[in-house]
C-alpha cells in the first residue's frame, strides 16, 4: 500500500483520516494495482507468482514484491506495458535464470526498502534491452557493465554444490517442484508467458467480430490483458 501510494515506509507526514475519503482513495489505488498484478480483472497481466514473488527454492521474497510492484506502476506510468508484453517470455527467462542477481542486489544495502528500487530498475533495464537483443546473457552482461550495477556479479558456474546427506531439505524439495512445475505450466498463447491458476482468459483464436465461433477448437488460454488489452 504504502509503495502504490508513494506514502513514507514509517508512515511519517501522515495525518488522521477524519472522513474516510483518504483511506478510501488509498484502498481503491491498491486494489487497481492488485488487480494488474494477478486476477482475473481484464486489466491483470497474470504474474506467476513462484516466478514474481518467489526464490527458486520457493522463500517468498518481500524485495521481489515490492519491486514487482514499483515495476508495474513505472510500465504504467511510462505506458510500456505493451513493450513488456512483447518481450516477456525472455524477460521470465531471465528471472529464472539469473535469480540470485535480486539476492545479491539485496545483500548490498541489506534492507527491503532500500533495495527493492534497484531490482525494479533492473527489471525495467532488462525489457529496454530486451527490445533489441533477444540473448539473455547479453542482456544481463550489458545491464551490470552500467555504472548502476557494478557490484552485481554473473555466475560462471551453475553447478549444484554436492550433497553430503541422502535426505532432501525443505528448500530442496521446494526448489525440484517448483523447477518440474514450471516446465509443464501452461503458458499464454499470445505473449508466450507462464498462466497461473487464478488469473487466466479464454481467447477466441478467430475473432467474434470476424466470425469466429465460441467452440473449443476456436478457443486458447491467454492472460487477461493479453486477450482484452494487448491483443486490441
Amino acid at each position: 500500500m504504502n509503495v502504490v501510494n508513494n506514502l513514507d515506509f514509517n508512515n511519517k507526514g501522515i495525518n488522521n483520516d477524519l472522513t474516510g475519503e483518504a483511506t478510501i482513495q488509498i484502498l481503491k489505488n491498491t486494489r487497481k494495482l492488485v488487480y494488474r498484478l494477478n486476477s482475473n480483472h481484464c486489466s491483470s497481466l497474470g504474474l506467476h507468482p513462484v516466478i514474481y514473488f518467489y526464490s527458486k527454492d520457493g522463500r517468498h521474497r518481500t524485495v521481489s514484491l515490492l519491486a514487482v510492484v514499483d515495476f508495474v506502476i513505472e510500465l504504467d506510468k511510462r505506458k510500456k506495458i505493451d513493450d513488456f508484453i512483447q518481450v516477456r517470455e525472455h524477460f521470465e527467462e531471465c528471472l529464472i535464470k539469473y535469480d540470485y542477481l535480486i539476492q545479491q542486489i539485496y545483500l548490498k544495502y541489506k534492507s527491503v526498502h532500500k533495495s527493492y528500487k534497484d531490482v525494479s530498475k533492473i527489471f525495467q533495464k532488462i525489457v529496454t534491452n530486451l527490445q533489441t537483443e533477444k540473448i539473455i546473457g547479453n542482456v544481463i552482461n550489458e545491464i551490470i557493465s552500467s555504472n548502476d550495477f557494478q557490484y552485481l556479479t554473473i555466475r560462471t558456474i551453475n553447478k549444484e554444490i554436492p550433497s553430503s546427506t541422502q535426505d532432501f531439505n525443505t528448500n530442496k524439495k521446494n526448489e525440484i517442484y517448483i523447477k518440474d512445475a514450471l516446465k509443464n505450466a501452461p503458458k499464454c498463447k499470445i505473449c508466450n508467458g507462464l498462466i497461473h491458476r487464478n488469473s487466466i482468459s479464454i481467447d477466441h483464436i478467430q475473432r467474434k467480430e470476424d466470425g469466429g465461433l465460441a467452440s473449443v477448437d476456436n478457443g486458447q488460454i491467454t492472460h487477461p490483458y493479453c486477450n482484452t488489452g494487448y491483443k486490441n
